[in-house]
């Protein structure tokens, strides 16, 4: 169990197995990052959370705790104020997933948020099978946006030349895992959608020719 916290206090703690032996906890907002090499983080600025890695387990089993204060003040952008709670696999085995039978539990004030399975989650299992993305925060508003058993926020329209073209890019309010993965998505539909436009153009401009052919023979 967690220590009881206020309301603005999250502490996210995760226990796994003996295998792989040093999972490690990441938590990302802006410019900051709390890990085992930089072990606190202060406010950066008005409104910014603080965070501590409280336990640094590297043997296995756990639990390896992360305390994050202060949240819900934030103003900004999702870059600045989206605190992600990433686990990596310190020796880079690859078998993180199918192996460390990982679990997080999240608690804020004095309620468990969220609990997640590694098992549970594989499309928040990065390709190499060394990261696992488990949670997003949303510290403007002191609320859990997104966990790793949701789907990716999608929808957005893409303007192509005078075609608008609706895709799954909007990288203010993607909050899933991994925006290598989603930005070679953008660019494959991005890639797409020209080509689309320009085969239509294309097609337009051989119509009007054809049309002034026949005009000129009439």
């Amino acid at each position: 169990m967690s220590p009881e916290m206020q309301s603005d206090q999250w502490r996210a703690a995760i226990k796994w197995g003996a295998d792989p032996p040093d999972l490690d906890t990441h938590v990302k907002w802006g410019t900051s990052t709390v890990a085992w090499n930089n072990r606190y983080v202060g406010a950066t600025g008005p409104g910014m959370a603080q965070g501590m890695l409280e336990v640094d387990d590297t043997d296995g089993y756990g639990p390896e705790t992360a305390y994050m204060s202060d949240v819900g003040k934030c103003d900004g952008e999702s870059h600045k104020c989206d605190i992600k709670y990433m686990i990596n696999d310190y020796d880079e085995t690859g078998s993180m997933a199918q192996n460390s039978e990982a679990h997080v539990t999240l608690y804020n004030g004095d309620r468990v948020a969220g609990e997640w399975k590694i098992m549970e989650c594989p499309d928040a299992v990065s390709s190499d099978g060394n990261w696992w993305h488990v949670f997003t925060i949303n510290s403007k508003t002191n609320e859990l946006k997104w966990h790793c058993q949701m789907g990716p926020s999608t929808h957005v329209l893409l303007a192509v030349g005078q075609n608008n073209v609706t895709a799954d890019v909007d990288f203010e309010s993607y909050v899933g895992p991994f925006p290598g993965r989603f930005l070679r998505k953008r660019n494959r539909l991005a890639r797409q959608a020209r080509e689309l436009a320009a085969k239509q153009a294309a097609a337009g401009a051989h119509n009007v020719k054809n049309l002034r052919q026949k005009k000129l023979s009439m």
